[in-house]
């Protein structure tokens, strides 16, 4: 188990927890990996205190299913440690859709001016792309795709 032996070091747990402990175990280990983020966002958007799974006033298997939500939030900061990227605070998908069509226009605008469009132009995005999650085929054509050239003569025919 990655990183599993802190925590049930400072809970004084002489031995390994067993594989189907309602799910304390499976806590301990996220506790381990992103606690300070899934603390925050336990308290913040459902009102419980992971000390309160170590008190039985809830049971581990319901932190772990308000965990699993958490990773739909866009404003959570457990979802943002698990895809790496402080960046994905506050990012959605209509964020990347903004980003694609900012990047378009700026694209069109280098394109009349017919200047080289740098790289470094481009919207800064989070490090891991929804794109890559997702199969290929589900998505439009991205940025990278766009044919100035074609979209210059359809303009002008």
């Amino acid at each position: 188990m990655v990183g599993g032996q802190g925590l049930r070091r400072v809970l004084r747990h002489p031995q390994p927890l067993r594989e189907r402990s309602g799910g304390i175990d499976q806590l301990c280990e996220l506790i381990d990996e992103h606690g300070e983020s899934l603390t925050a966002d336990l308290d913040q958007f459902h009102g419980i205190r992971v000390d309160d799974v170590w008190a039985g006033r809830v049971s581990a298997r319901h932190v772990l299913t308000l965990a699993g939500q958490l990773l739909r939030n866009p404003q959570s900061r457990f979802r943002a440690d698990r895809l790496g990227d402080d960046r994905w605070i506050g990012w959605t998908l209509e964020s990347s859709a903004l980003a694609g069509i900012h990047d378009v226009l700026l694209g069109i605008g280098y394109a009349l001016a017919q200047k080289q469009m740098p790289a470094d132009a481009f919207f800064k995005r989070p490090t891991t792309p929804f794109v890559e999650q997702a199969e290929p085929n589900l998505f439009a054509p991205t940025i990278a795709e766009f044919n100035i050239g074609s979209f210059m003569r359809q303009i002008h025919s």
